[in-house]
């Protein structure tokens, strides 16, 4: 705990000219808003099972991490990653392992369950999976701590592929700060999606670094704003080697005076020949109130490669509000159906059947009980 403690505090704090902080200051995401307090925090509740709830298998682990352990998969993110680095400082020593055996193939999809509780909680949860592996993975957030951090980092084994989905339901007080960094070892797939419809302030660094030749790596991200919702996404990816392939697709559809943001960095090496990379995000504005950003940012020093970026806002279509209320629909419906179909196409290239019923009918229940 003091060694991370105080390599946090030795970080200058990122002012709000850096891209990632430039609409989401650290002082604003921190649990005091004093960016030098560490405080205590609880360990969030974490329980794995089957997706239908039975007992998983007994060659699956989800155990404390060993020194060693932490040590391999847990230096994916730079060292000077502010966000990162304070998560590591309130977890100390504590973090969990999951641990995907090689060649291992599930049946169906695994499910953690994590419950945050408290003032402050977090939790680091470091991934394992193994060579050859597959396996899905579906992932809830949920509880009403008054501020939750949570840090993921591991590592895709050689031609392993692992598809997953992270549903923020947190209670509609609290505030979210996750951190991801994931490694993608040669032919390594990871396909990761995201429902974010909890937590009154929220911010996502996601990061990612295809570091063998044949990865393909898709990141899928819908986001639901109602009240003053803030919910900020910066999406990194890092093609390291050639012959890889990313996909960015974010869509987020902002009501009453919420505000979505979505910023993209993709950056290929000039070794990453014949990469192909894109990212997209698309903004559904519900309110005259209701805020969306953009920015999609490509840094690309190879010359034999694919690579693109787009970006779209536009108000609700009264057009289409009328077609549905001329079928019977009241106006709620209506607004409901075009949110609904909205945020799940940007799932459209998600290749899980299973998950995405899933992620299905968690929006429809969201939308019809009016959730944050």
């Amino acid at each position: 705990m003091n060694t991370a403690l105080e390599h946090y505090r030795s970080l200058p704090q990122p002012k709000r000219s850096q891209h990632l902080w430039r609409y989401s200051a650290w002082r604003r995401m921190h649990p005091t808003g004093k960016v030098e307090e560490v405080p205590q925090a609880e360990s969030a509740t974490v329980l794995l099972t089957n997706l239908d709830g039975s007992e998983v298998d007994s060659v699956i682990e989800l155990r404390p991490a060993r020194d060693a352990e932490r040590r391999r998969l847990g230096g994916t993110l730079a060292e000077d990653n502010v966000a990162a680095s304070y998560c590591r400082a309130i977890c100390g020593q504590e973090s969990l392992l999951l641990s995907i055996p090689e060649s291992y193939v599930g049946d169906q999809p695994l499910a953690i369950d994590i419950i945050a509780s408290g003032h402050v909680s977090g939790l680091h949860l470091l991934f394992d999976i193994g060579a050859n592996a597959e396996v899905e993975l579906a992932i809830s957030i949920r509880g009403e701590a008054g501020w939750f951090g949570l840090l993921r980092e591991g590592n895709i084994g050689e031609n392993a592929k692992l598809s997953e989905f992270v549903h923020n339901r947190l209670d509609h007080t609290s505030t979210l700060v996750r951190c991801d960094g994931i490694e993608l070892e040669r032919y390594g797939r990871l396909q990761t999606a995201t429902l974010s419809l909890g937590a009154e302030i929220s911010k996502s660094d996601l990061r990612y670094s295809l570091a063998g030749m044949g990865t393909d790596l898709g990141v899928f991200i819908a986001v639901h704003g109602q009240g003053k919702r803030h919910d900020d996404h910066h999406i990194e990816i890092d093609h390291k080697v050639g012959n890889n392939r990313s996909q960015v697709e974010m869509h987020a559809a902002c009501d009453d005076n919420s505000r979505s943001i979505g910023t993209g960095r993709l950056l290929i090496h000039e070794s990453a020949q014949g990469a192909d990379a894109g990212q997209v995000f698309r903004n559904l504005l519900l309110s005259d109130k209701a805020k969306a950003d953009v920015i999609p940012e490509l840094e690309v020093l190879a010359d034999d490669v694919s690579a693109n970026h787009g970006a779209a806002s536009a108000p609700l279509d009264p057009e289409q509000v009328f077609y549905l209320q001329s079928r019977g629909l009241d106006t709620k419906q209506s607004r409901d159906i075009i949110v609904e179909g909205f945020l799940m196409d940007a799932f459209r290239d998600f290749k899980s059947p299973a998950l995405i019923d899933r992620l299905r009918t968690l929006l429809i229940v969201h939308l019809d009980c009016d959730l944050i």
